[in-house]
């Protein structure tokens, strides 16, 4: 998706005008990226506050979900243009239109069999511009983890597919007056493993005969799901809220689990990375 960086920068050959001092440093200044909104799962919405609680870290489990969907609070501080007494309209409000994402390990290389990285991933948003000394802020949600690279992160990550790696987020949008601005890098820690969210408790195992491996029983219709807004990710997973994904059905066909060196009579063996 470099498209999207690329259309941004042609569109804005020249600096920004009245908007910014010229110079790269002040650019970046402009906007920033002040973390991770950990979304309440009562309505699974982001709100764009400076109150509001950010996340430290973030989990991804691809044996759940493909993608890490982000929901990041964003502060702009472009100064206000508009007049209503000059008839001058406010250009310093600005649409997010995506972000770019370096993936790196634990010693500040990229991860490896990860192609493109970096890479850029879309996203929508608005930002109002500062008012006095506080920030304008908004919110955009993007994939920090595409889909697409995924399963070559987990890979990186060894046979059980879990690891961290550190992603380092610049948001790239246009001001109403057709100019680009960028964040400078903001960063995000990630654990991405292959069923590290699941767990197995002994009041979900629907086993017929005891000399079975742990059979998950599936949820009951009236059963309470916590798994949060995205499921696969941050949030603890039971395995009877999955079922029958192949992984829920017992740790012995979940990669992580199965690691740990589990006594298992069934021989099918999991898709480990």
């Amino acid at each position: 998706m470099s498209w999207l960086r690329n259309s941004v920068r042609l569109l804005g050959g020249v600096a920004l005008a009245a908007l910014i001092v010229p110079g790269c440093e002040e650019n970046k200044s402009m906007l920033f990226v002040r973390g991770v909104i950990a979304i309440d799962r009562s309505d699974c919405v982001a709100k764009p506050d400076a109150s509001a609680t950010l996340l430290e870290e973030g989990t991804l489990d691809v044996s759940l979900r493909a993608n890490y969907r982000a929901a990041l609070l964003v502060g702009s501080q472009l100064t206000q243009r508009g007049s209503r007494e000059q008839l001058r309209t406010e250009t310093a409000r600005l649409t997010l239109e995506g972000a770019e994402v370096r993936l790196e390990d634990g010693h500040g290389n990229l991860v490896p069999g990860v192609s493109p990285n970096p890479y850029s991933t879309a996203g929508t948003g608005f930002v109002d511009p500062a008012s006095g000394t506080q920030p304008g802020l908004g919110a955009i949600f993007v994939d920090i983890i595409p889909g697409s690279i995924s399963n070559a992160v987990a890979k990186a990550m060894g046979p059980r597919g879990d690891g961290n790696v550190l992603a380092k987020v610049k948001v790239f949008g246009t001001t109403l007056g057709g100019q680009p601005v960028e964040s400078g890098e903001h960063p995000f820690p990630l654990r991405v493993c292959s069923g590290c969210l699941l767990s197995y408790p002994a009041s979900s195992d629907g086993r017929t005969r005891p000399e079975n491996d742990y059979v998950c029983a599936t949820a009951a219709d009236d059963e309470d799901v916590t798994a949060g807004c995205f499921f696969g990710q941050d949030s603890p997973v039971t395995c009877s809220e999955c079922t029958p994904l192949e992984v829920c059905v017992s740790p012995c066909r979940n990669c992580f689990y199965r690691g740990l060196g589990l006594n298992c009579v069934d021989t099918t063996q999991p898709a480990c990375p």
